[in-house]
C-alpha cells in the first residue's frame, strides 16, 4: 500500500506542472518560461522573442554558463530589465576568450541566411536612396551650423529688447483671430511652413521606403499603412542632425530656422522637449550612414502598429534588415553592445511616437483647415 501511495506520489512528482519553455522547449518552472526568462534567451539578449527558434537551442548547447543556471529568481528578474542581458551575454562571450563577431557563432545565433554579397547590395541601394532623402543637409552642414547661429543670436537680441514674451494661450488667439482676423503672433504661418515640409518630404520618403528590398512588392495598403504609422519615426531620423540642441534651434529641409519657443506656439512644449531629447540622444550615438539607412528600415516595418494584409512578408523584410545591422557593427568592429544600443533607441522611438501622435491629434483638430492638404490628410490624419 505505501510502496503505491509511493510510486503514485513520484509519478505526480514527475509530471510538468506547466507546459515547456515556448522558446527553448525545455522543462519550465516558477519563473522560467517564454522568452523573458528562459536561459538561451537571456544569454543573447533576445528578451523580445514571439515565436521559438532552433538557433536557441543551438546557443543554448554551445553556451553553457553556471552563472546562469545557479542564479537566484531575484538575480534573473534583475536581467529583465533593459539592456541587462547584454551585458551579461558579453560578460560571457569575453570570459570564453572568444568574440561572438569573429567567430561562427555570430552565423548561428542570427542565422546569416542572407548572403554578404546581397547584404552589401540591400545596404547600396538603400544608401543611394538615402543621399536623395538627405541631400540638403549632405551639401550644407556648414552653412546651417552658422545659420543656426545667427538665428540664436538674432533671437537673442530680440529678447534682449522687448524682454520674454510669453505667447498667447490657444484660447485667447483664437478668440482674438475670430474677433479681428489677424494673425498677432504668425501662429498660422508657421504651421503652414511646418505643414509644406510634410509636403515636401513625402515623395522623398516613399521613394526610400521603395528602395528597400521587398517593400515595393508589398500590397499598396500595407506600403501606406507602414508609412503613415512610422511618419514620426522617420522624421525624427531624418532630421535629428538638424536640430541643435544647445542652441534651441531646429531647422527643416526647408531652409527654415525656429527657436523652441517659437514652436511652443503651435505644439505642446512636451513634444518639443521630447523631439529634442531624442536628437542629443541620437546624436551621441555618433551613427555611421550604413546603420542610418539600417534603423530607417527597421523602424519602417514594424508590424505591430497597423493592419497588414502580408504580415509575414513585412517580418521578412524587417529581419533581413536587422541581419544587415548585425553584419555592418561587425564589419566596423563595434561589437553587439552596438547593436543592442541601437535596438533600444527603437524602444524610445515608441514613447515619442506616442507623445507625437496625441499632439499632432490636437493640432489639426485646433487648425482643422490644414487637414485639407491632400498630403497632410494622407501622410498625418488617422
Amino acid at each position: 500500500m505505501e510502496k503505491a501511495e509511493a510510486s503514485s506520489s513520484s509519478e505526480t512528482s514527475e509530471k510538468p506542472m506547466l507546459p515547456p519553455c515556448r522558446v527553448c522547449g525545455d522543462r519550465a518552472s516558477g519563473f522560467h518560461y517564454g522568452a523573458y526568462t528562459c536561459e538561451a534567451s537571456i544569454k543573447i539578449g533576445r528578451y523580445s522573442l514571439t515565436r521559438k527558434s532552433e538557433n536557441i537551442k543551438e546557443v543554448k548547447r554551445i553556451e553553457t554558463d553556471p552563472r546562469l543556471s545557479d542564479m537566484d529568481q531575484d538575480s534573473k528578474l534583475h536581467l529583465q530589465t533593459p539592456g541587462r542581458a547584454w551585458e551579461v551575454s558579453s560578460n560571457i562571450m569575453r570570459s570564453t576568450g572568444s568574440s561572438l563577431a569573429k567567430s561562427k557563432k555570430l552565423n548561428s545565433i542570427f542565422n546569416f541566411h542572407v548572403s554578404e554579397d546581397e547584404m552589401e547590395g540591400i545596404i547600396a541601394q538603400m544608401m543611394k536612396a538615402r543621399e536623395e532623402f538627405q541631400m540638403i543637409y549632405e551639401l550644407q552642414k556648414d552653412q546651417i551650423a552658422k545659420r543656426q547661429l545667427e538665428y540664436s543670436e538674432h533671437y537673442k537680441l530680440k529678447t534682449e529688447l522687448f524682454g520674454v514674451l510669453v505667447p498667447l494661450s490657444k484660447e485667447e488667439y483664437h478668440q482674438f483671430y475670430s474677433e479681428t482676423g489677424i494673425d498677432i503672433d504668425d501662429r498660422q504661418s508657421l504651421i503652414f511652413e511646418l505643414f509644406r515640409c510634410v509636403q515636401s518630404k513625402l515623395p522623398k520618403i516613399i521613394s526610400f521606403s521603395r528602395s528597400i528590398k521587398g517593400f515595393a512588392d508589398l500590397p499598396p495598403h500595407d506600403q501606406t499603412n507602414l508609412i503613415k504609422c512610422a511618419r514620426f519615426d522617420l522624421e525624427m531620423l531624418a532630421t535629428y542632425r538638424l536640430i541643435n540642441v544647445d542652441l534651441q534651434i531646429r531647422s527643416t529641409l526647408c531652409g527654415r530656422d525656429f527657436h523652441f519657443d517659437e514652436l511652443s506656439k503651435v505644439m505642446d512644449r512636451k513634444m518639443v522637449e521630447a523631439k529634442s531629447n531624442l536628437a542629443r540622444e541620437l546624436q551621441n550615438l555618433q551613427l555611421s550612414k550604413e546603420e542610418e539607412v539600417l534603423l530607417l528600415g527597421i523602424a519602417l516595418t514594424f508590424t505591430d502598429r497597423c493592419d497588414l494584409q502580408c504580415h509575414e512578408k513585412v517580418e521578412s523584410i524587417q529581419w533581413d534588415l536587422t541581419t544587415c545591422l548585425v553584419y555592418v557593427t561587425e564589419k566596423e568592429n563595434r561589437g553587439m553592445k552596438r547593436v543592442a544600443k541601437l535596438l533600444e533607441m527603437l524602444v524610445e522611438f515608441r514613447n515619442y511616437w506616442n507623445i507625437c501622435q496625441k499632439c499632432m491629434k490636437d493640432l489639426l483638430d485646433q487648425w482643422p483647415q490644414f487637414s485639407e492638404i491632400p498630403e497632410v490628410r494622407e501622410f498625418l490624419v488617422e
